[in-house]
Order: C-alpha cells, then structure tokens, then sequence
C-alpha cells in the first residue's frame, strides 16, 4: 500500500505536462503523446484513441510490425487494438469445446495465446456466470490469465447487475487481494468515470500520474477515461 506521503516532484512534474497533453484530439497530436509520453497510461490512452485510425488508415503488415516492435506502449497497444478491430482473435476460440478452451488457458505456450482462451472461455461459458463464481475465480485460479478474465467478465456485473459505489471500486482497485480483483474493480471504476467524471483533461493527467507504477489498476482507469475524453473530443 501507499505511504500517506505524496511525492511533490511528481505532481509538479504532472501540472507542467497538462499545458502539452490537454489539446491534443487530431490524430497528429495523440500519435506525439503515444510516442513520447513519460507515464506509461497517459502514452496508452493516446495509443486506445488512435486505434480505429490505425484499423482504416495503417497497412495490416504496418501494424503487426508495430504491435511487435513498436517504441512505446500507447503505439503497441493502438497496432493491437486496431488488429483485433479488424479480426477478433476471440471469434475463432469461441467456436471451441469449453473445456479445450480452459484447458488452453492453463497450458498455452505464451501469456497472448491463454489470455485470449481464458477470455474465450469465458464468453463460451456466459450463460452460466454469476458474480459469486467470478469473484471465485478472479481470486484464484487454474492460472493468472484465467483470473484476470475473470476479473474483466466480474467488471461487467460491478456495472450493471450488481452495482458497486464508486468509492468501493477504488478501494477494491487499489487493495484487492489479487490481479483479478483489481482488475474488476478497475475496469469498473474505469466506467464508471466515463459516465460521472467531471475532471478535465489536465486533472485526469494528474491523477494517473499520481497512481502510476503504485497503484496500476487505479491508474488505468484514468486512462480510459482520458482516451475517452479524446475520442469524445474530436481525436481519432
């Protein structure tokens, strides 16, 4: 857990960055933040806007190579975004057995390949879910990415079935007991936002710059409430 104390350096440095990062909605801009952000969010959230730019604009060779080698995490994750916008690696998986598909997400020879069958897995199974059951899963399970999925299907029951306060969703962001907790909290939070947030571009900065490395889950759903505010006001 965090200390009481804040770094002063880090809010300072964060105030002399909105005056850059506030303006920018062209795609020109969100492609100079996704290159060269300092915080690893604020770069990311430039990277969701840009992403269905990248999936009408960028040659699919284009973007394979900069979802592999791309400089930053916002150029990476727009390339892999926009890939997925153009072919859901998820559709293929679905068609699969469940239990082949779990399966899958234990012993898949890379983290991509049973993070996409866990989420498979869980959208094979959706009928059957219940908050309970995620919340079981998300706590432990069979492997990291079967609980981080879990986690994202549990985001959606925080939402919309079974409603949690907001003040919960940060507290659960930031002390969850496990990845996947965190996770369904911070997507969560991340919604959350979207629909309540009166903060203003330069105040969201601040705020992931506040929770950046520390408190990850509760960083990023700042960031998706920027790359929101960015798509909303005219970006990509």
């Amino acid at each position: 857990m965090r200390s009481g104390l804040r770094c002063t350096c880090w809010i300072a440095f964060a105030l002399s960055a909105v005056s850059i990062v506030a303006p920018a909605h062209t795609v020109a801009e969100l492609e100079m933040i996704a290159r060269s952000a300092v915080v690893r969010e604020v770069s990311m959230a430039a990277g969701l806007s840009l992403a269905s730019f990248y999936a009408t604009a960028v040659p699919l060779t284009d973007l394979e190579e900069r979802a592999k080698s791309g400089s930053t995490a916002g150029i990476r994750l727009a390339a892999r975004t926009a890939m997925d916008i153009l072919s859901d690696p998820l559709q293929l998986l679905v068609e699969q057995p469940a239990n082949d598909l779990k399966e899958l997400a234990i012993s898949g020879v890379t983290s991509d390949v049973r993070l996409d069958a866990a989420r498979a897995y869980y959208i094979k199974i959706r009928e059957a879910l219940t908050a309970a059951r995620l919340t079981a899963d998300a706590e432990g399970s069979e492997s990291e990415e079967l609980a981080l999925a879990a986690g994202e299907a549990l985001s959606g029951f925080y939402t919309s079935f079974e409603v949690m306060p907001a003040a919960e969703l940060m507290e659960q962001a930031v002390g969850g007991t496990t990845p996947g907790l965190r996770t369904a909290a911070g997507l969560a939070l991340g919604t959350h936002l979207i629909r309540t947030s009166s903060l203003t571009e330069g105040e969201i900065v601040v705020k992931i710059m506040e929770h950046t490395i520390v408190h990850t889950e509760l960083a990023e759903a700042y960031m998706l409430l920027l790359a929101h505010r960015w798509r909303e006001g005219g970006g990509a």
